[in-house]
């Protein structure tokens, strides 16, 4: 018999049991169902998957079409510079100045240099005025002349004021800050 023995006051010892609780409240818990895992995540993780591939995919193919627009954008305007140059060549003065060696003088005067202004306001240069810079500017001449203007492979035009017995190039510029005035033929892509 299980239980603890007490002594009564009468000295004879009885077993005793006692309940172990007394008014227990049976609660029934729901029987935990496993979670179906296809179902639950790997089915809508899938479904986002694909959503996402798709909107991907819609976004490089726009960007594709960007840069194909840009490439025949980039052509149109090339193909464009080309007729302007072609045309500007018929319109240009194709007379050669002869420039005889006398010892490194100067035919026409000395050009200067100006820290300050912008080299498209400088007076006489030939802006073809479509806002544009001028190392996109159409040559029109590989001979220079006085009053031409110059255009340099940097971003950069001045006027031509005179030219060298070597060849040199005298012009006035704006916007060059201790700039020299006297230029190289090599540093000329051309005239116009």
């Amino acid at each position: 018999m299980h239980g603890y023995a007490s002594v009564v006051p009468n000295g004879s010892i009885y077993p005793s049991i006692y309940p172990v609780a007394k008014h227990i409240n049976i609660v029934f818990v729901e029987p935990i169902v496993a979670p179906d895992y296809d179902k639950e995540i790997l089915i809508p993780l899938r479904v986002r998957q694909e959503e996402y591939r798709i909107i991907a995919e819609k976004k490089a193919e726009e960007v594709r079409l960007a840069l194909i627009a840009a490439q025949e954008a980039d052509k149109a305007r090339l193909a464009q510079i080309a007729v302007e140059e072609a045309n500007a060549r018929q319109a240009a003065p194709q007379s050669v100045i002869l420039v005889p060696y006398i010892g490194g003088e100067l035919i026409g005067s000395y050009g200067y240099s100006n820290a300050f202004g912008n080299c498209v306001n400088e007076p006489g240069v030939n802006n073809p005025h479509d806002g544009t810079n001028p190392i996109s500017w159409a040559v029109t001449s590989q001979v220079p002349w006085i009053g031409a203007s110059v255009l340099f492979y940097f971003n950069h035009v001045a006027v031509v004021t005179g030219i060298w017995s070597n060849g040199d190039i005298e012009v006035r510029h704006q916007n060059s800050g201790g700039a020299p005035h006297r230029y190289p033929r090599s540093e000329i892509r051309g005239f116009r």
